[in-house]
This record gives structure tokens, sequence and C-alpha cells, in this order.
């Protein structure tokens, strides 16, 4: 139950240190208040679709197993609906790509190494 606080505590100060970091690029750099809000808007979304996950799956399990599938299961979660958002695709897409490209290169090497090991 004491968990609780600290997720609420530290989301208040998220959204306090949200808030100066708005009002900071208002004046300093004349970033608009509200095209930083619009840019949060999928992380936002992504996140609240997590908690949704979460709450309606918590209840099944507390092991630790259940714990580590939903995990698993809340990146999925996220990563669909950032994909879903075109102006976070755009940020996403390559990191995927760039992400793949490095596994097959791996596992190439890998598969490499062991034909010239039975060799």
């Amino acid at each position: 139950k004491g968990f609780i606080y600290l997720i609420i505590a530290t989301s208040v100060a998220r959204g306090c240190f949200g808030l100066i970091n708005i009002l900071l690029g208002k004046k300093y750099i004349g970033l608009s208040p509200t095209r930083m809000l619009a840019g949060m808007v999928p992380s936002v979304l992504g996140s609240a679709a997590m908690a949704i996950i979460t709450i309606a799956l918590k209840n099944i399990s507390d092991s630790i197993g259940w714990t580590l599938a939903m995990i698993l299961i809340c990146i999925c979660v996220y990563v669909t609906v950032e994909l879903i958002i075109p102006q976070s695709r755009a940020i996403i897409m390559p990191i995927i790509k760039n992400t793949a490209a490095k596994i097959k290169k791996f596992t190439g090497l890998r598969k490499h190494n062991k034909n010239e090991m039975s060799k």
C-alpha cells in the first residue's frame, strides 16, 4: 500500500517539472506551450493505455512470471499506441529498423562463427 504514495508523489513531481519546463521554454526559448503539450500527447496516450491494461490485468495473478508478462504486454501496448500516431511513428520506425538490422547482423555473425567452428 505504501508504494502507491510513492507513485503519486513521483507523478506530482514530474507534473511540476513539466510545468516549469513549459514556462521556461516559453520565456527563454520562445516555444509555444500548446506545441509542447501537443508533442507530449502520444506519450500520455501510450501511458494511459498501459495504465488501463495494467489495472485490468493486475488481479489475475501475483506471481513474478505474470508480472514480467504484464510488463511485456504493456511494452507492446505502448509501442502500438505510439506507432498509431504519425508524429511518433516517424521517430520510432527508424529505431525499430536499426535495432532489427543490428539483431540480424548479430545473428548472422553467430551463424557464421558456428560454421567456421564446425570446419
